[in-house]
């Protein structure tokens, strides 16, 4: 049986795409995700009663929808020594608090303001397999400093998310897990793209491996 997500007509656009295309789809897609959680923050509509998005609910909300996964035990976390690069690298950071981030627009934005990364607040991580970043802590800065590109962050830890894609499917509307047992709706439209993206790279890395020795 054809997976649902391979049936939506965005798959067959994306699977169209080279790799360096579907990072950069990647990037388009985690910064719209950031940019409308942060002004459902400034208008304190739909998303903004969620708080901080958790790496566990970026696509199955395995936090509060689906708790009998074992998210944990699936990601495979690892040491990865990286810079990301706020003027070129997009990071997944979720600014809940509106008070604290309009000074920080307003501060961030003023002409020649130089952002400064907090070695013991700013938290991130590279998620693989889409090669962007997620912001454990300092989200409120961290998503201003993307916002104007400007600043760099130390990544010591990386996450593959690979074995959790494996297990669910997307069929354009509701995640699934393989028994196609409905779970819940993408926060933003944009994470349902995202996830068949994560799809689509864990494939053709699966298909691109040297079989193995025998």
């Amino acid at each position: 049986m054809m997976s649902f997500y391979k049936r939506l007509k965005i798959y067959k656009e994306l699977e169209k795409l080279s790799f360096k295309e579907l990072y950069i789809a990647s990037t388009i897609c985690s910064d719209l995700i950031v940019s409308k959680f942060i002004n459902s923050v400034l208008k304190e509509t739909e998303h903004y009663s969620l708080g901080s998005l958790r790496l566990e609910q970026l696509f199955v909300d395995f936090y509060t929808k689906y708790r009998n996964y074992n998210f944990w035990e699936k990601v495979v976390f690892s040491q990865n020594e990286s810079i990301l690069d706020l003027s070129k690298d997009s990071v997944l950071a979720f600014p809940w608090n509106k008070s604290r981030l309009l000074p920080l627009l307003s501060e961030f934005g003023q002409e020649g303001f130089l952002w400064k990364e907090d070695t013991l607040n700013h938290d991130v991580t590279l998620i693989v397999p889409f090669n962007i970043y997620f912001a454990y802590s300092g989200n409120h800065s961290i998503a201003t400093g993307r916002f104007y590109r400007n600043g760099i962050i130390h990544c010591h830890q990386k996450v593959d998310y690979s074995p959790v894609l494996n297990d669910f499917d997307f069929d354009g509307k509701y995640f699934r897990n393989l028994s196609n047992h409905k779970i819940n709706r993408p926060y933003f439209d944009e994470l349902g793209e995202l996830f068949i993206i994560g799809k689509i790279l864990v494939e053709r890395k699966q298909n691109t491996q040297p079989p193995a020795s025998t």
